[in-house]
């Protein structure tokens, strides 16, 4: 409310509390568009001046404006979700699961590829998948987990290859960088050696493989001694068992290549189930965390995905430490889906706003604003709290996503309707029917002097109306943005 808005709704204004409050009723009935047979009952701003009650009452003035004018219905609301997700953390077998750390607390926005929480040292990490996790995803696997973790490296830029399905290299390299940029160790699969060690021994059996041919081919072209060469029958048997020393060296060989190729395959960086959770949308806003640092997690369990028409609030009290132990209830549950505003209207306001309308949208705790348009206005409902009546849902759909900063109870400010552009406006207290029936407001020259202007109104909203000089009043009759005009009057000095 302006300064002069506060001085006009002194009791003083028309003399007596009666006769102002009879004003103030009537003026909201002019600006919520009741029509302007109205003002014929109100007080001009010119018997205010001859009426008031005792001496020292002054003349209230305020500019002409240019400006929008919008009828607007203000009313509370919350921000909801359409979907959700539970997490709950399997505690793995060795050593109790306690909750260490909370990297995205209550609030918070999760991307893919972000940790949560830290679980007894280790990183809860949301990826992007429709399908819940249900084993460890370890190197040389294949199918639609594995798929998914592609997917969700790539989204997070930690991979540049197509999704296969098959844990290969890329894929290895992509799971080490997103650790590293976790700042955790990457678990592996295998012993640290065991790819070096298989890959020696097949060097070796090729190696065996070598000199066996070699020797074959030494004897086979007589230059292995004479004392093979001159004796046939010794010769033979060299012969036969060169052969037969290369056959097992080749076969030695395949074995061993085999084996190398096997342990490269399925060592390396593994993705444990007790280290992420595939969520089917992200980003999303973590709602709860049901335990504090420091407590232990109970049973095993799992990702699941509550059906994306639920609504779940974007804010909720529980917050750290809800629970103590986490059983049937999810350690973790991630609001998904485009947040919305859902408020209630009176049955008054729900005859004035349709699908389609503008909303502002403010968080009175964090001072941040955001626009949006009213999706729906539903059927009536029972009124809240044993209220009598009903009162009418209506969903608001945000023009971006909403942040945390929208979280809780936040003013909802709706344009039921609203001038093209801007237009002169004034207060409504400032227009009068005067005697001749014309509606009129009261001017103050630069000289002080003042002068009636007869006035054509349009729109009213929000306790101004749009004015346009008459074409019935006289030359002198004009009206122009920051001239000023009677609004009424208050006591001198206060």
């Amino acid at each position: 409310m302006s300064d002069v808005d506060a001085e006009i709704s002194e009791p003083t204004v028309v003399g007596t509390r009666r006769r102002f409050l009879l004003l103030l009723v009537l003026a909201s009935l002019v600006s919520s568009g009741i029509g302007w047979a109205a003002s014929t009952l109100i007080q001009s701003p010119e018997q205010a001046l001859v009426e008031a009650d005792g001496p020292g009452e002054t003349a209230l003035y305020v500019p002409v404006e240019r400006k929008i004018i919008g009828q607007s219905v203000v009313v509370r609301g919350s921000a909801v979700s359409t979907g959700a997700v539970d997490i709950e953390v399997n505690p793995g077998t060795a050593g109790k699961s306690i909750l260490t750390q909370v990297w995205r607390p209550q609030g918070a926005q999760v991307s893919s590829g972000e940790a949560i929480v830290e679980v007894s040292g280790r990183p809860l990490i949301a990826l992007q998948g429709a399908i819940p996790g249900y084993r460890d995803i370890s190197p040389g696997m294949r199918g639609n987990d594995v798929y998914q973790l592609q997917q969700a490296l790539g989204a997070a830029g930690y991979l540049d290859g197509e999704a296969t399905g098959f844990f290969g290299e890329e894929t290895k390299q992509g799971l080490l960088a997103l650790y590293a940029a976790l700042d955790y160790d990457v678990p592996l699969a295998g012993a640290a050696g065991q790819p070096r060690e298989a890959e020696r021994a097949a060097e070796d059996a090729v190696r065996a493989e070598a000199d066996a041919r070699d020797k074959l081919a030494a004897l086979e072209s007589g230059s292995a001694g004479a004392e093979d060469t001159q004796q046939a029958p010794s010769y033979e048997r060299a012969l036969s068992d060169a052969r037969r020393v290369l056959s097992r060296a080749v076969e030695d060989a395949v074995a061993a290549r085999e084996h190398a190729a096997h342990v490269a395959a399925s060592t390396g960086p593994v993705l444990p189930l007790t280290e992420f959770a595939f969520v089917p949308t992200l980003p999303a806003t973590v709602v709860t965390i049901g335990l504090a640092v420091g407590q232990e997690i109970g049973s095993a369990s799992r990702a699941s995905a509550v059906p994306e028409n639920s609504q779940v609030p974007a804010d909720t009290s529980g917050g750290e430490g809800a629970g103590a132990v986490v059983g049937s209830s999810a350690l973790i549950t991630l609001a998904t889906g485009q947040p919305m505003i859902e408020a209630k209207l009176a049955a008054a306001q729900s005859q004035m706003i349709r699908a389609g309308m503008k909303v502002r949208i403010d968080s009175e705790t964090s001072g941040r604003s955001a626009t949006g348009t009213v999706e729906s206005v539903g059927p009536p409902i029972p009124a809240a709290n044993g209220a009598r009546g009903t009162e009418y849902p209506v969903r608001i759909m945000p023009s971006e996503s909403l942040d945390s900063g929208f979280s809780g109870d936040v003013r909802v400010t709706i344009t039921a309707a609203s001038s093209e552009s801007a237009v002169l406006a004034v207060p409504v207290s400032a227009v009068y029917l005067g005697a001749d029936g014309q509606n009129s407001i009261r001017k103050r020259g630069a000289d002080g002097t003042e002068v009636t202007v007869r006035v054509n109104v349009g729109m009213t909203g929000d306790g101004y109306v749009e004015v346009a000089a008459s074409a019935a009043g006289s030359p002198t009759e004009t009206l122009s943005e920051g001239d000023q005009v009677l609004v009424g009057t208050r006591s001198g000095g206060k």
